[in-house]
């Protein structure tokens, strides 16, 4: 078998390209989470939806500010089933900083969020992110 040469300039760009992809996964990646939704913030705005891509196995919720801080006021969840379900959350975000875990519990088919927040100042969270395990 014939031996394939690469140049080291291209092994190590390869090797670059390869560390910002593992850069650009979310954090909690390892720890079993998936990214499910997103949602935009307005600076003028009080609330937010996300809507969610659920997957039945899903009983746990993550909650991360993106691009500056902002302050979670309430949650409020839509089923596909047409019911709502009400989250208590009073988390202050810090840029990239995320809210405690929020159950869910099993069973429950999640469609969208709506998130209440605080009306952010300059320079704050541009969008929340959502994932679940």
């Amino acid at each position: 078998m014939g031996e394939a040469k690469i140049g080291w300039a291209t092994a190590t760009a390869a090797g670059v390209a390869g560390l910002a992809l593992l850069a650009a996964a979310p954090a909690a990646a390892g720890s079993g989470w998936t990214a499910v939704g997103r949602a935009s913030l307005d600076a003028a705005g009080r609330t937010a939806t996300a809507p969610v891509r659920w997957q039945s196995g899903f009983s746990e919720l993550l909650v991360c500010a993106d691009g500056g801080a902002v302050r979670l006021t309430g949650a409020t969840l839509h089923l596909a089933d047409g019911t709502t379900r009400i989250l208590r959350v009073g988390d202050r975000l810090k840029n990239g900083g995320c809210a405690s875990e929020l159950r869910v519990g099993r069973g429950h088919d999640v469609a969208a969020i709506d998130f209440a927040y605080e009306a952010p100042p300059s320079g704050a969270a541009h969008e929340l992110s959502v994932a679940a395990r």
